[in-house]
């Protein structure tokens, strides 16, 4: 029988997670406060920890994983997300927190990593990265979405419990799957490996970058849109009076719509520069901006729910655009630690948007969510179109310096 490929690997581990994640999650809360007797405070306090156990160790995370192999950063994320499940069907409230804990420290060693390690494995010529990318984030996409509807139908039929131990046991078999790529397809070399002085000279170093920081300050106010875009779903139930069941479907819909945009950009831009995708990136998001402001002055619901089917069409062209710009443009030596350090001011500008947009809804009404959303789209238009420019400017003087050369050394032939 013919070995699976890392790069099929990865894309079936993508997909898995994002299934079994999003199984977890969707009733979480409910199980935390009926099962667990939470409170909103501690409830609070839960997802808190996860947040900052996902952001504490970003940087060291990167490194050691540039250093010793991404591939095995991505089998103990998977680890820790298996942790977590486990301690949470222990019952008890106060192991929860600990399982909070676990869950962040997954999300950090995990997502970076296995980016990183699909741009290793296209880089070696086994395709084209947004290809690559884009089929990623229709699999997490689509699988995200049937991970909902399953935890909402295992915890009605069977229990809570069971929501999490089948998310327990869809990540045991990822956990298989991780094992298989680190010592099987990969052969023991999960990718990345150097001297840690080295790596963290280089990686302040390629931090000074222009184009890195412009990258990173739209980085930051994609983190501000997504913790704004959480009043969405407030705005359809408690706004419009749409029931649950309805606001559910929509936002299936919504994924699925995402899910398709991307995978279409794959296909679509899978030959384009890196310019081409830098002009792209600003492009999507100065269109999601103004549908931001169309959805904020749109009162009738059909055209409401049209600004958002929009919205989530042009954020699927995000993932793929994005990461195939980040991770290609990163020294390959130090993409983990570079997609950590972007991770990690996107989970900043993410907190700071959480912090500010209750804020908004208080003083200026339900809807004011989609001002925050549309000031921070624009924000990143504008951070990626200066990113564009110097880009553009340098691979311009590069290839000018490069011409330079030849025309020197034609001429040193012909005085021969």
């Amino acid at each position: 029988m013919k070995r699976p490929s890392a790069a099929t690997l990865l894309l079936t581990i993508g997909g898995l997670t994002a299934l079994g994640e999003n199984m977890l999650y969707s009733l979480l809360p409910l199980y935390l406060k009926q099962n667990l007797g939470f409170d909103n405070l501690e409830l609070g306090l839960f997802y808190l920890l996860i947040s900052i156990s996902s952001m504490v160790l970003r940087i060291p995370v990167g490194l050691f994983a540039d250093l010793f192999g991404r591939a095995r950063l991505v089998l103990l994320g998977i680890i820790m997300f298996l942790t977590g499940r486990l301690i949470l069907l222990i019952g008890a409230s106060s192991a929860a927190f600990a399982a909070a804990v676990a869950l962040g420290l997954g999300v950090s060693m995990y997502y970076i990593p296995h980016a990183a390690l699909v741009a290793d494995i296209v880089s070696e010529g086994r395709g084209s990265m947004i290809g690559m990318f884009g089929k990623l984030n229709f699999l997490t996409q689509a699988m995200g979405a049937l991970g909902l509807t399953l935890g909402g139908y295992t915890s009605q039929f069977f229990g809570r419990e069971a929501m999490i131990t089948a998310s327990l046991g869809i990540m045991t078999v990822n956990a298989a799957l991780a094992l298989f790529l680190n010592f099987v397809v990969l052969g023991g070399d999960g990718g990345g490996k150097s001297e840690i002085l080295n790596l963290l000279r280089d990686l302040l170093v390629s931090l000074k970058d222009r184009f890195l920081a412009l990258y990173f300050i739209g980085n930051f106010a994609n983190g501000v849109f997504f913790a704004s875009f959480v009043f969405s779903q407030v705005l359809l139930s408690e706004g419009y009076g749409l029931p649950d069941g309805v606001i559910g479907l929509l936002l299936t819909s919504f994924a699925i719509t995402g899910a398709i945009s991307s995978y279409v950009a794959g296909r679509v831009l899978s030959s384009k520069s890196r310019s081409t995708l830098l002009k792209v990136q600003a492009s999507v998001w100065l269109g999601v901006s103004l549908l931001a402001l169309a959805a904020y002055v749109s009162a009738p619901l059909p055209l409401l729910i049209l600004s958002l089917a929009g919205i989530h069409a042009l954020l699927g062209i995000v993932y793929p655009v994005g990461s195939t710009v980040l991770y290609g443009y990163a020294p390959p030596r130090l993409r983990a630690s570079v997609g950590n350090v972007s991770g990690l001011i996107w989970r900043t500008g993410h907190s700071v948007g959480t912090a500010v947009v209750p804020n908004v809804v208080n003083a200026l009404g339900l809807r004011s969510f989609l001002i925050q959303a549309c000031l921070a789209g624009f924000l990143s238009f504008l951070a990626f179109r200066a990113a564009h420019s110097v880009y553009t400017r340098r691979s311009k003087r590069n290839l000018q310096r490069v011409e330079k050369t030849e025309v020197v050394a034609l001429a040193k032939a012909k005085c021969k």
